[in-house]
């Protein structure tokens, strides 16, 4: 997969303050990789909103190449609109990933309005994180995001150039040092 797929979830567990979140949500699960990497963390379970169902036959035809995605226990597959999902479920979550398939994709820049960002934020639970694929390409395209999530978190990091982007409304502190204690987890 492309390096976002894993590092959104790999920056998101990170910038959490608990090494282990439970509850995490994935908009635009896709095939599954962003997912799979989430639900490695021990004890965590994962929503993946996804609009295509043509990828659940995917799913079910590419198991391995999808890590068995749409098997694993840990992740609950919802076919449906992130937005019209999260607008009627109160679900709160540790961890929401932003994640559509292109940015300039018909529809894509919908997860990137204010109003959406609004509604994910609101389905952040206390001290939650949300991580935005942010970056494909443009310079322009990354700083309106930027400026956007600027306007409704206090706090940003931006990893790989701008490519995810983690947004919290709590300090997002992460030292070498802690880092490094994260990345000795078994998990």
């Amino acid at each position: 997969g492309h390096p976002y797929t894993w590092l959104m979830a790999m920056a998101a567990v990170l910038a959490h303050p608990d090494p282990h979140p439970k509850r995490g949500l994935v908009v635009g699960a896709g095939i599954g990789i962003s997912s799979v990497c989430l639900a490695g963390v021990e004890g965590i379970t994962v929503d993946g909103y996804e609009i295509n169902r043509t990828l659940a036959r995917v799913l079910d035809d590419f198991p391995a190449e999808t890590l068995h995605a749409r098997t694993s226990p840990s992740i609950r597959w919802i076919w449906q609109d992130a937005r019209t999902g999260m607008a009627l479920d109160p679900q709160q979550y540790d961890i929401i990933l932003s994640a559509p398939l292109y940015l300039r994709q018909a529809g894509s820049s919908l997860l990137l309005s204010r109003e959406y960002l609004r509604l994910a934020k609101s389905r952040l639970a206390p001290r939650g994180v949300l991580a935005v694929y942010s970056n494909e390409g443009s310079p322009a395209q990354t700083r309106l995001v930027q400026s956007t999530l600027a306007d409704l978190f206090a706090y940003r990091v931006t990893w790989s150039d701008g490519l995810v982007t983690i947004a919290s409304d709590h300090p997002i502190e992460l030292t070498p040092r802690q880092l490094q204690r994260r990345l000795q987890l078994p998990d």
